[in-house]
């Protein structure tokens, strides 16, 4: 009889909302009202390869490793050894993405590129993703169906009936595996700016939206997506 009222231990605390709810929801609105009264402005600082959306989707990939990296400092406190090896990859993945965005310092350092690695990539960069589809399109291909999978469609059903059940643990590899709901708005934003971009549609919202390079606002959202689940996961195992 005793048994049967041992409830589960509390799950830990997540982010605050304003991290994972209002910045992801309020940055398209900004930046399209600041396109709309300042559109001079607008293209010169936040639109182009030295615009904030791309230097911000490198710097808050960079801030994943950071945080990816202080997670591997803490790998005894895991609850499966594997999941090293998982944020070993997640890390990485963020090195490569920041590096590639800013082809590896030359965008902030501006030296030229070698001639013979001029001769392979197609913008004449100091970087992988205009070489081959294997470093650019494909990859990014992985990182949407795993956004999708996991920012979506993980957090609202089974995420959200095993919540509710009472059966994640602390103790679980599974509960640290999967992203958590926080990551749910912001995977949303970046599937629907992603699929409407695909299909040029996003561009009938208005004039002001022609104005924007939606392709790099979206991969700002990944590399925020890979840092709020990082985050969400040092936050938490901070209370484990």
């Amino acid at each position: 009889m005793a048994g049967s009222d041992v409830r589960p231990a509390p799950l830990p605390r997540d982010l605050p909302r304003w991290s994972w709810l209002y910045l992801p929801v309020l940055f398209p609105i900004f930046q399209q009202l600041f396109a709309y009264f300042d559109p001079n402005h607008y293209l010169r600082w936040m639109e182009g390869e030295l615009g904030f959306v791309e230097q911000a989707s490198a710097i808050l990939a960079f801030a994943g490793a950071g945080v990816g990296i202080s997670l591997l400092r803490q790998w005894r406190r895991l609850p499966s050894r594997w999941l090293a090896a998982w944020l070993l990859f997640g890390t990485l993945a963020c090195i490569y993405d920041g590096g590639e965005e800013i082809s590896w310092g030359q965008q902030w350092l501006h030296w030229d590129t070698p001639e013979m690695w001029s001769e392979i990539n197609k913008q004449r960069e100091t970087n992988l993703h205009n070489i081959s589809s294997w470093f650019n399109q494909k990859p990014e291909l992985v990182l949407q169906l795993g956004i999708f999978v996991g920012g979506v469609v993980y957090p609202l059903t089974m995420g959200r009936r095993r919540r509710r059940q009472g059966v994640e643990s602390v103790n679980d590899w599974w509960y640290w595996l999967w992203p958590t709901a926080i990551v749910v708005p912001t995977a949303i934003i970046s599937m629907a700016i992603t699929l409407l971009n695909l299909h040029h549609r996003i561009y009938y919202f208005g004039p002001t939206f022609n104005m924007t390079r939606w392709s790099e606002t979206a991969e700002m959202y990944y590399d925020y997506f890979m840092l709020l689940y990082l985050l969400s996961f040092r936050y938490r195992l901070k209370q484990r």
